[in-house]
């Protein structure tokens, strides 16, 4: 009886392959930084030099990777793609902070919230990316 019994029950594990498409508060801020990106291409290009991975992670264990080339191409792309200058991880509110100024780059990095890979001085130029509030030079 204990068998039968358990298989009436709702197996909660089915609802995790609608996780990995969970809504992520960020990706409203890459579709901004798109935009950003598009209006003023070249500019942002000379100025950054460089191709972004970044892994965000969300609600329940969810990843979503987003790719911001600011090297040649000047497009923002989910997924990754080719091969990043600089890796952040970093999770959905956390980078939603960044964006906002509610958070600092470099505390979140002494605290082990943002991880950084590869290029150092690109990680310094992020805030000229996400942040909207700056107006593009």
């Amino acid at each position: 009886g204990i068998n039968a019994e358990y298989g009436r029950k709702p197996f909660f594990g089915s609802c995790s392959p609608t996780n990995a498409m969970a809504s992520f508060q960020s990706d409203q801020l890459f579709s901004t930084i798109e935009k950003r990106v598009n209006a003023d291409k070249q500019n942002i290009i000379n100025k950054i030099k460089g191709v972004y991975l970044f892994n965000v992670t969300g609600p329940g264990g969810a990843k979503k990777q987003w790719t911001v080339d600011l090297k040649q191409n000047g497009t923002v792309t989910q997924g990754a793609v080719g091969k990043p200058d600089t890796t952040l991880t970093v999770s959905d509110e956390d980078l939603v902070n960044l964006a906002t100024g509610k958070a600092k780059a470099q505390q979140l990095f002494m605290s082990g919230k943002l991880k950084l890979q590869g290029n150092m001085s690109l990680a310094m130029k992020l805030d000229t990316v996400i942040k909207s509030d700056k107006p593009a030079l």
